[in-house]
Protein backbone atom coordinates (compact mmCIF):
# COMPACT_ATOMS: atom_id res chain seq x y z
CA UNK A 1 0.00 0.00 0.00
CA UNK A 2 1.01 3.49 -0.66
CA UNK A 3 1.75 6.00 2.08
CA UNK A 4 -0.73 8.09 3.55
CA UNK A 5 -0.73 11.70 2.17
CA UNK A 6 0.48 13.59 5.08
CA UNK A 7 -1.00 16.95 5.78
CA UNK A 8 0.13 20.34 3.46
CA UNK A 9 2.13 21.70 6.56
CA UNK A 10 4.13 18.59 6.64
CA UNK A 11 4.69 17.61 3.11
CA UNK A 12 7.69 17.76 1.21
CA UNK A 13 7.89 17.28 -2.49
CA UNK A 14 11.67 15.74 -2.50
CA UNK A 15 12.67 17.82 -5.42
CA UNK A 16 15.90 19.61 -4.57
CA UNK A 17 14.59 22.52 -7.21
CA UNK A 18 12.11 24.89 -5.69
CA UNK A 19 9.68 26.80 -7.96
CA UNK A 20 7.68 29.52 -7.18
CA UNK A 21 7.18 32.22 -9.71
CA UNK A 22 7.20 32.27 -13.80
CA UNK A 23 10.46 33.96 -13.20
CA UNK A 24 11.84 30.95 -12.21
CA UNK A 25 10.88 29.22 -15.24
CA UNK A 26 12.79 28.07 -17.88
CA UNK A 27 11.54 28.74 -21.78
CA UNK A 28 10.87 25.49 -22.44
CA UNK A 29 8.53 25.04 -18.75
CA UNK A 30 6.62 28.56 -20.00
CA UNK A 31 6.04 27.04 -23.27
CA UNK A 32 4.98 23.48 -21.91
CA UNK A 33 1.48 24.13 -21.02
CA UNK A 34 0.50 26.41 -25.09
CA UNK A 35 -1.78 23.55 -26.07
CA UNK A 36 -3.71 23.88 -22.43
CA UNK A 37 -4.29 27.74 -23.56
CA UNK A 38 -5.35 26.82 -26.83
CA UNK A 39 -7.95 24.28 -25.32
CA UNK A 40 -8.78 26.62 -22.28
CA UNK A 41 -9.44 29.71 -24.70
CA UNK A 42 -12.05 27.83 -26.56
CA UNK A 43 -13.68 26.66 -24.21
CA UNK A 44 -14.31 29.63 -22.10
CA UNK A 45 -14.87 31.29 -25.42
CA UNK A 46 -11.96 33.71 -24.75
CA UNK A 47 -10.04 32.15 -27.99
CA UNK A 48 -6.74 32.89 -26.33
CA UNK A 49 -3.69 31.78 -27.95
CA UNK A 50 -0.30 31.38 -26.58
CA UNK A 51 1.71 34.52 -25.93
CA UNK A 52 3.93 35.85 -23.30
CA UNK A 53 1.25 37.36 -21.85
CA UNK A 54 -1.35 34.45 -21.99
CA UNK A 55 1.72 32.16 -20.74
CA UNK A 56 2.16 34.40 -17.93
CA UNK A 57 -1.35 34.78 -17.18
CA UNK A 58 -1.48 30.63 -16.77
CA UNK A 59 1.44 30.63 -15.02
CA UNK A 60 0.28 33.35 -12.60
CA UNK A 61 -2.55 31.59 -11.69
CA UNK A 62 -0.62 27.60 -11.19
CA UNK A 63 1.66 29.88 -8.76
CA UNK A 64 -1.20 31.48 -6.38
CA UNK A 65 -0.85 29.64 -3.29
CA UNK A 66 0.92 26.83 -4.68
CA UNK A 67 4.40 26.03 -5.54
CA UNK A 68 6.83 22.78 -6.33
CA UNK A 69 7.41 22.21 -3.00
CA UNK A 70 3.31 21.64 -2.47
CA UNK A 71 1.03 19.25 -2.92
CA UNK A 72 -1.43 19.12 -5.59
CA UNK A 73 -4.92 18.94 -5.06
CA UNK A 74 -7.26 18.03 -7.21
CA UNK A 75 -9.90 20.37 -8.09
CA UNK A 76 -13.65 19.29 -7.81
CA UNK A 77 -15.33 16.19 -9.78
CA UNK A 78 -18.01 18.83 -12.02
CA UNK A 79 -18.51 22.55 -11.85
CA UNK A 80 -20.83 24.19 -8.84
CA UNK A 81 -24.45 23.66 -9.78
CA UNK A 82 -26.05 26.38 -11.48
CA UNK A 83 -28.34 28.23 -8.44
CA UNK A 84 -31.59 30.18 -9.08
CA UNK A 85 -29.28 33.00 -8.57
CA UNK A 86 -27.34 32.51 -11.16
CA UNK A 87 -30.20 32.54 -13.81
CA UNK A 88 -33.27 34.55 -12.32
CA UNK A 89 -34.01 37.95 -11.90
CA UNK A 90 -36.45 39.80 -10.47
CA UNK A 91 -39.38 41.51 -12.50
CA UNK A 92 -42.48 42.09 -10.84
CA UNK A 93 -45.28 40.13 -8.28
CA UNK A 94 -48.17 37.82 -9.06
CA UNK A 95 -51.54 39.55 -9.39
CA UNK A 96 -53.10 36.41 -7.91
CA UNK A 97 -52.94 32.95 -6.13
CA UNK A 98 -51.56 29.99 -8.01
CA UNK A 99 -52.66 27.24 -6.06
CA UNK A 100 -51.01 23.62 -6.19
CA UNK A 101 -52.24 20.03 -7.54
CA UNK A 102 -54.12 19.29 -3.99
CA UNK A 103 -55.39 22.94 -3.64
CA UNK A 104 -52.76 24.16 -1.36
CA UNK A 105 -50.86 27.82 -2.25
CA UNK A 106 -47.27 27.92 -0.90
CA UNK A 107 -45.84 31.01 0.02
CA UNK A 108 -44.13 31.91 -2.87
CA UNK A 109 -47.23 31.16 -5.33
CA UNK A 110 -49.30 33.89 -3.36
CA UNK A 111 -50.81 37.02 -4.82
CA UNK A 112 -48.04 39.84 -4.16
CA UNK A 113 -44.80 37.25 -4.41
CA UNK A 114 -42.21 38.40 -6.56
CA UNK A 115 -42.19 37.35 -9.97
CA UNK A 116 -38.66 36.23 -11.68
CA UNK A 117 -37.84 35.75 -16.01
CA UNK A 118 -35.77 32.69 -16.39
CA UNK A 119 -34.00 31.55 -19.73
CA UNK A 120 -33.18 28.40 -20.77
CA UNK A 121 -31.01 27.47 -23.26
CA UNK A 122 -32.52 24.87 -26.00
CA UNK A 123 -30.75 21.35 -26.15
CA UNK A 124 -28.98 22.52 -29.47
CA UNK A 125 -27.78 25.61 -28.37
CA UNK A 126 -29.78 27.64 -31.22
CA UNK A 127 -32.03 29.05 -29.16
CA UNK A 128 -33.31 30.66 -26.12
CA UNK A 129 -36.97 30.19 -23.94
CA UNK A 130 -37.78 33.22 -21.84
CA UNK A 131 -40.01 32.01 -18.65
CA UNK A 132 -42.12 33.75 -16.00
CA UNK A 133 -41.38 31.79 -13.14
CA UNK A 134 -41.83 32.09 -9.00
CA UNK A 135 -38.99 32.43 -6.50
CA UNK A 136 -38.18 28.15 -6.53
CA UNK A 137 -37.95 28.41 -10.37
CA UNK A 138 -41.59 26.47 -11.06
CA UNK A 139 -43.43 28.32 -14.18
CA UNK A 140 -46.01 30.98 -13.95
CA UNK A 141 -49.20 32.07 -16.39
CA UNK A 142 -48.31 35.46 -18.21
CA UNK A 143 -51.21 36.81 -16.98
CA UNK A 144 -50.36 35.63 -13.35
CA UNK A 145 -47.30 38.41 -13.66
CA UNK A 146 -47.08 42.22 -13.60
CA UNK A 147 -43.85 43.59 -14.59
CA UNK A 148 -42.41 46.21 -12.30
CA UNK A 149 -42.53 50.18 -13.52
CA UNK A 150 -39.29 50.58 -14.47
CA UNK A 151 -38.37 47.49 -16.39
CA UNK A 152 -40.60 46.20 -20.01
CA UNK A 153 -40.77 42.70 -20.70
CA UNK A 154 -37.68 43.21 -23.77
CA UNK A 155 -35.91 44.98 -20.77
CA UNK A 156 -36.38 42.05 -18.56
CA UNK A 157 -34.91 39.58 -21.24
CA UNK A 158 -31.71 41.93 -22.13
CA UNK A 159 -31.04 42.30 -18.27
CA UNK A 160 -31.36 38.69 -17.27
CA UNK A 161 -29.50 37.51 -20.52
CA UNK A 162 -26.63 39.80 -19.71
CA UNK A 163 -26.74 38.38 -15.83
CA UNK A 164 -26.85 34.82 -16.83
CA UNK A 165 -23.61 34.81 -19.38
CA UNK A 166 -21.77 36.39 -16.71
CA UNK A 167 -22.55 34.22 -14.09
CA UNK A 168 -22.25 31.54 -16.39
CA UNK A 169 -18.95 32.98 -17.22
CA UNK A 170 -17.81 32.72 -13.63
CA UNK A 171 -18.99 29.20 -12.63
CA UNK A 172 -18.22 27.30 -15.72
CA UNK A 173 -14.94 29.94 -16.67
CA UNK A 174 -13.66 28.84 -12.87
CA UNK A 175 -13.95 25.28 -13.43
CA UNK A 176 -12.02 24.87 -16.63
CA UNK A 177 -9.25 27.25 -15.10
CA UNK A 178 -8.81 25.09 -12.33
CA UNK A 179 -8.84 22.22 -13.93
CA UNK A 180 -6.12 23.45 -16.48
CA UNK A 181 -4.43 24.53 -13.41
CA UNK A 182 -4.29 21.56 -12.08
CA UNK A 183 -2.72 19.84 -15.38
CA UNK A 184 -0.14 22.59 -15.35
CA UNK A 185 1.11 21.81 -11.92
CA UNK A 186 1.37 18.16 -12.53
CA UNK A 187 3.55 18.73 -16.06
CA UNK A 188 5.84 21.66 -14.09
CA UNK A 189 6.38 18.85 -11.69
CA UNK A 190 7.28 16.10 -13.79
CA UNK A 191 9.66 18.61 -16.03
CA UNK A 192 11.42 19.39 -12.54
CA UNK A 193 11.78 15.81 -11.87
CA UNK A 194 13.23 15.54 -15.62
CA UNK A 195 15.97 17.62 -15.15
CA UNK A 196 14.35 20.97 -16.27
CA UNK A 197 15.79 23.63 -13.94
CA UNK A 198 17.46 27.26 -14.80
CA UNK A 199 20.89 25.90 -13.22
CA UNK A 200 21.60 23.32 -15.86
CA UNK A 201 21.74 20.58 -13.45
CA UNK A 202 20.48 17.02 -14.44
CA UNK A 203 18.35 14.94 -12.77
CA UNK A 204 21.34 12.31 -13.02
CA UNK A 205 23.54 14.90 -11.13
CA UNK A 206 20.98 15.30 -8.72
CA UNK A 207 20.01 11.59 -8.20
CA UNK A 208 21.85 11.01 -5.08
CA UNK A 209 20.27 13.84 -3.00
CA UNK A 210 17.00 13.64 -4.43
CA UNK A 211 14.13 11.73 -2.46
CA UNK A 212 11.42 10.43 -5.06
CA UNK A 213 7.87 11.94 -4.49
CA UNK A 214 5.99 8.88 -3.07
CA UNK A 215 2.55 10.65 -2.47
CA UNK A 216 2.20 11.74 -5.88
CA UNK A 217 0.12 9.93 -8.55
CA UNK A 218 0.78 10.42 -11.95
CA UNK A 219 -2.88 11.41 -13.28
CA UNK A 220 -3.86 11.22 -17.11
CA UNK A 221 -5.20 14.31 -18.42
CA UNK A 222 -8.69 13.76 -20.34
CA UNK A 223 -9.16 17.23 -21.85
CA UNK A 224 -12.73 15.91 -22.29
CA UNK A 225 -13.49 16.98 -18.81
CA UNK A 226 -13.00 20.76 -19.93
CA UNK A 227 -16.59 22.35 -19.91
CA UNK A 228 -17.79 24.46 -23.11
CA UNK A 229 -18.75 27.44 -22.15
CA UNK A 230 -22.33 28.48 -23.43
CA UNK A 231 -23.37 32.41 -23.87
CA UNK A 232 -26.95 33.73 -24.68
CA UNK A 233 -25.06 36.98 -26.54
CA UNK A 234 -23.07 33.94 -28.79
CA UNK A 235 -26.17 31.98 -29.33
CA UNK A 236 -28.50 35.04 -30.36
CA UNK A 237 -25.48 35.77 -32.75
CA UNK A 238 -25.87 32.62 -33.99
CA UNK A 239 -29.54 32.88 -34.67
CA UNK A 240 -28.94 36.20 -36.34
CA UNK A 241 -27.02 34.67 -38.83
CA UNK A 242 -29.74 32.35 -39.65
CA UNK A 243 -32.61 35.18 -39.93
CA UNK A 244 -29.60 36.85 -42.29
CA UNK A 245 -29.45 33.64 -44.50
CA UNK A 246 -33.01 33.65 -44.83
CA UNK A 247 -33.58 37.48 -45.76
CA UNK A 248 -30.63 36.89 -48.36
CA UNK A 249 -32.85 34.07 -49.64
CA UNK A 250 -36.16 35.78 -49.55
CA UNK A 251 -34.23 38.97 -51.26
CA UNK A 252 -33.19 36.01 -54.40
CA UNK A 253 -36.32 34.23 -54.48
CA UNK A 254 -34.94 31.18 -53.41
CA UNK A 255 -37.27 30.76 -50.93
CA UNK A 256 -40.64 31.98 -52.61
CA UNK A 257 -42.73 29.22 -52.91
CA UNK A 258 -44.03 29.55 -56.91
CA UNK A 259 -47.12 27.69 -58.48
CA UNK A 260 -44.38 26.64 -61.19
CA UNK A 261 -42.26 25.23 -58.45
CA UNK A 262 -44.97 23.38 -56.74
CA UNK A 263 -45.29 21.81 -60.40
CA UNK A 264 -42.13 20.51 -60.35
CA UNK A 265 -41.92 19.19 -56.94
CA UNK A 266 -45.29 17.44 -57.18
Amino acid sequence: MPPAIPPNSQYHSGLDVKLTSFEDLTDDQKKRCDDLIIKLGRANLTNEIPDDATRKGLWDKVFTGWDTDDQITPPSDKPRNRVAEDSQLHIGYLNTDLPGKKGNVSAVRKAGARAFIKPNVTWDGYGVLYNLVDKNGAGTPTSSVVFDDAVTPQQARVLVSAQWDRNESNRIGAWNINLVVFWARHRLVDSVEAGECRDGTTASQRANDRVKQAFRARIAEHHDQLVQLRQISTIIQKMQEIVDDMTAMAASGKARVTLHSLKRAI
